[in-house]
């Protein structure tokens, strides 16, 4: 622990320090505690830092010191949530990721022939998605024909039919003939 500097816990002498209370916060997290769980077991520092601190200084300092070390915890107390809640957030990040890949499935129905089933809602970001997970499927399987179903899609406004038409192309210039079925009028 830094001497001297109970202020400020951003100063390069408290990275060592930080650095293990986040990896504390990350692993707590994926472990499923909540920030609060997390605070409070680095609070539950506060007794045996100051029982150290009595024997080591005691006498009229004592007071001041114990001021310091008791804002010193809380700030690492709430930098514990802090990382704790970007930590949460990555993985929410990462499970959101993981659903979109999950939600555009290539099904081979036959030798050379792809099924692209869309469902719901398709934004940039999934359309995105789709076209990699299609052109992928069609390098894999060397298919010459895609079906991309579209009955389950909501709305398809002009950005969704230029996304699919940009998928088209790619898959084109794959060398397989794309299908889209399923359009309403």
């Amino acid at each position: 622990m830094p001497r001297g500097n109970f202020s400020d816990i951003q100063l390069p002498e408290w990275n060592e320090v930080l650095d293990r209370l986040a990896r504390l916060s990350r692993s707590r997290a994926a472990l499923g505690l909540s920030p609060t769980e997390t605070a409070i077991f680095v609070f539950s520092l506060k007794h045996p830092l100051f029982s150290r601190l009595n024997a080591v200084i005691g006498g009229e300092t004592w007071l001041d010191v114990f001021l310091q070390g008791a804002e010193l915890l809380d700030r690492l107390g709430l930098f514990t949530t802090e990382i704790h809640q970007k930590a949460r957030e990555d993985v929410i990040l990462r499970q959101q990721e993981e659903m979109m890949e999950l939600s555009t499935p290539v099904v081979k129905l036959w030798d050379g022939i792809l099924a692209l089933p869309l469902i719901g809602t398709l934004d940039s970001a999934r359309t995105q998605v789709v076209m990699e997970s299609l052109l992928q499927a069609i390098v894999d399987t060397c298919s010459a024909v895609a079906i991309i179903h579209i009955a389950g899609v909501r709305t398809v406004d002009t950005l969704v039919s230029q996304h699919l038409l940009k998928t088209v192309a790619a898959a084109r210039l794959m060398g397989a003939d794309c299908i889209i079925s399923g359009i309403r009028p």
